[in-house]
C-alpha cells in the first residue's frame, strides 16, 4: 500500500503535459538571479553607509565667505588650511570646489545651511580621528576670532548628502527585492491555479475515490517545489557568473567601504541561500493556493 500510495503522489496529476512550465522556470531563475543582485547590493551600501556615517560624524565643515580678490582669496583659504592642520586629531582636510558646490548636491547641503549664496563662499571639510577627544565649541570660537566670516559647523555636509543619497538607494534596492519576490508568489499562484483548471477532471476523480485535498496539495506543492529548484539553480548559476564576471573585470577594492576587505564571503552566501529561501516561499505559496481553491469548492 505504501508503494502504491508514493506512486500515486509522483504520477496521479500529468503536470508534465502543462507546456508553459518551462517558462515558468526561467521566469523563476530571472527573478532569484534579481533578488540575489538587490541583496547583494544592499550590503555593499551599507558597508558604504557606514564609511560615510563615520566620516560624516567624525568631522567638521568650515564655510567662509570668499574674497572679491582672487588672490586675497587664495592666500586667505592658505592661512585656513593651516590653521586646521594645526588642530589635534585632524585626520585629513578636503576642499570643497566649485563644482562640488553647484552641484545638484549642493540644494541638500550648504544652500539650506549657509545665509550665503552657493558662489561667494567655499568650504572646507576636516576628518576627525575618533580617539582624539574635539570639543567643537572652542574650535568654533577660535576659529571666529581667528578668521571673523567664517562659519563653524560640526559634521561634513558633502558626506551627510552621500548618507541620504545612499539610504534611499538602499531601502529603494529592498523594496524592490520584496516587489520581485511578491511577483515570485503570484507567478507561481497563478501557474498553481491555472493547473487545477486543467487537471480539473484528474482532480474530480482522485477526490470521487477518497483523496484528501492534502493529498492533492502535496503533488502540487511538489511540482512547485521541483519547479523553483530548477528554476533557483538557474538563478544562482546567472548570479555566480554576473559576480565573477565583475570581480575579474573590476577593482572592487577602490569602493568606500568601512572594512579593508570586500564582503566576498556574505555576497557568496547571498547567492547560494537566496534560491532556497525562494524555494520554500514559493512552496508554502503553492500548497496554500490548492487548499483555498479546493476549500472553495466543497
Amino acid at each position: 500500500m505504501l508503494k502504491m500510495k508514493t506512486s500515486a503522489i509522483r504520477s496521479e496529476i500529468p503536470f508534465n503535459q502543462i507546456k508553459g512550465s518551462k517558462m515558468v522556470l526561467g521566469t523563476l531563475g530571472l527573478m532569484v538571479f534579481l533578488i540575489t543582485l538587490c541583496l547583494s547590493s544592499s550590503i555593499l551600501l551599507e558597508r558604504s553607509l557606514q564609511t560615510w556615517r563615520h566620516e560624516a560624524t567624525q568631522g567638521f565643515t568650515v564655510i567662509v565667505l570668499s574674497a572679491p580678490d582672487p588672490q586675497q582669496q587664495f592666500f586667505q583659504q592658505i592661512e585656513l588650511m593651516k590653521f586646521l592642520k594645526k588642530i589635534p586629531g585632524v585626520l585629513n582636510i578636503e576642499i570643497i570646489t566649485q563644482e562640488k558646490r553647484t552641484s545638484i548636491f549642493d540644494h541638500w547641503t550648504y544652500s539650506a545651511s549657509t545665509p550665503y549664496s552657493s558662489l561667494s563662499f567655499q568650504a572646507i571639510e576636516a576628518t576627525l580621528d575618533s580617539r582624539v577627544k574635539m570639543s567643537f565649541p572652542e574650535i568654533s570660537s577660535t576659529l571666529e576670532t581667528n578668521f571673523p566670516n567664517a562659519r563653524f559647523e560640526a559634521g561634513r555636509k558633502s558626506k551627510e548628502t552621500f548618507l541620504k543619497i545612499t539610504q534611499v538607494a538602499q531601502i529603494s534596492v529592498m523594496i524592490l527585492a520584496g516587489l520581485i519576490g511578491i511577483a515570485a508568489i503570484f507567478t507561481i499562484a497563478f501557474t498553481t491555479h491555472a493547473g487545477l483548471i486543467i487537471h480539473e477532471r484528474v482532480i474530480e476523480i482522485l477526490r470521487l475515490i477518497g483523496a484528501e485535498d492534502r493529498f492533492i496539495a502535496k503533488q502540487f506543492q511538489r511540482h512547485a517545489l521541483n519547479l523553483s529548484v530548477k528554476g533557483g539553480i538557474l538563478g544562482c548559476s546567472l548570479s555566480a557568473l554576473f559576480y565573477s564576471i565583475l570581480t575579474s573585470t573590476i577593482d572592487l577594492s577602490l569602493l568606500s567601504l568601512t572594512s579593508k576587505t570586500f564582503p566576498y564571503a556574505e555576497i557568496w552566501s547571498i547567492i547560494m541561500f537566496s534560491p532556497i529561501l525562494v524555494a520554500v516561499i514559493i512552496m508554502i505559496s503553492a500548497r496554500t493556493t490548492v487548499m483555498f481553491a479546493l476549500s472553495q469548492e466543497s
